[in-house]
C-alpha cells in the first residue's frame, strides 16, 4: 500500500494509531514535524506518546485510545501520566482520542480535531474537511478531550509525585490510593472539547 508516511514512522503500535496516521497525515501543515512513538524521559521513567506534532515552538501530543481496549484503570494511569509530561513542560497539550477502529469515523475526529486545532492544518484540508456533509458543529460519541493546563489539584498529584523521584507511575498510584482513598482530585471527568 502506498502513502505518504515516511518508512522510520512504521510500525504503529495499535492499527487505530496506523489509520489515524494515514489519515492525517496528507492534511497536516508543511510546517508540522509530525512523530509518532515518541520517547520522552521523565521523573517516573520514560513515556511514550502515540504522536508528537510540533509547529512554531509548540508541542502537541496525540494519543489514540482504541474504545475497546481502554478502561477505568487506563484513565487513571493516563490521567497521572499526562500530569506527568505537562508538570514537566515535555508538551503543551494532549489531546486524547477515543478512536473506533472504523476507517470513516476516525476520518470525524479527524474533521473534528481540525476544528480544534485549525493551526496544525494546511488551509486546503481545513476548508475541505469542514465542508464534508455540511456540518461545523460534528459531534462525536467520546469527544476529543484536552489536558492542557494543571489545575492545582494536578500539582497536589505531581507534588506527590515529586517527593518520591526514581519511583514508577503505577506504584505511585496505588501508593497515593493507599495513603488517601483514592487516585487524586484531578481524577475527575474532563471536559471535551
Amino acid at each position: 500500500m502506498e502513502t505518504n508516511i515516511p518508512d522510520h514512522f512504521l510500525p504503529f503500535e495499535s492499527p487505530v494509531e496506523t489509520k489515524f496516521a494515514l489519515l492525517i497525515i496528507d492534511h497536516l501543515h508543511p510546517q508540522v514535524r509530525f512523530s509518532n512513538q515518541v520517547e520522552i524521559d521523565t521523573i517516573c521513567g520514560q513515556f511514550r506518546l502515540d504522536f508528537l506534532l510540533e509547529r512554531d515552538r509548540r508541542k502537541i501530543a496525540i494519543e489514540c485510545d482504541g474504545k475497546n481496549f481502554h478502561g477505568e484503570t487506563a484513565k487513571i494511569y493516563d490521567t497521572w501520566r499526562d500530569i506527568v509530561l505537562l508538570a514537566e513542560n515535555h508538551v503543551d497539550i494532549i489531546y486524547r482520542m477515543q478512536l473506533p477502529n472504523r476507517k470513516k469515523e476516525i476520518g470525524n475526529y479527524i474533521r473534528r480535531f481540525s476544528q480544534v486545532a485549525p493551526f496544525l492544518f494546511n488551509r486546503e484540508s481545513r476548508e475541505m474537511l469542514n465542508q464534508v456533509g455540511n456540518a461545523p458543529d460534528l459531534i462525536l460519541e467520546n469527544d476529543i478531550v484536552a489536558e492542557a493546563e494543571l489545575q492545582p489539584a494536578h500539582l497536589e498529584i505531581y507534588d506527590f509525585i515529586e517527593a518520591q523521584p526514581g519511583r514508577r507511575l503505577n506504584p505511585l498510584i496505588y501508593e497515593y490510593y493507599r495513603q488517601f482513598g483514592h487516585y487524586g482530585p484531578a481524577f475527575i471527568q474532563k471536559p471535551s472539547i
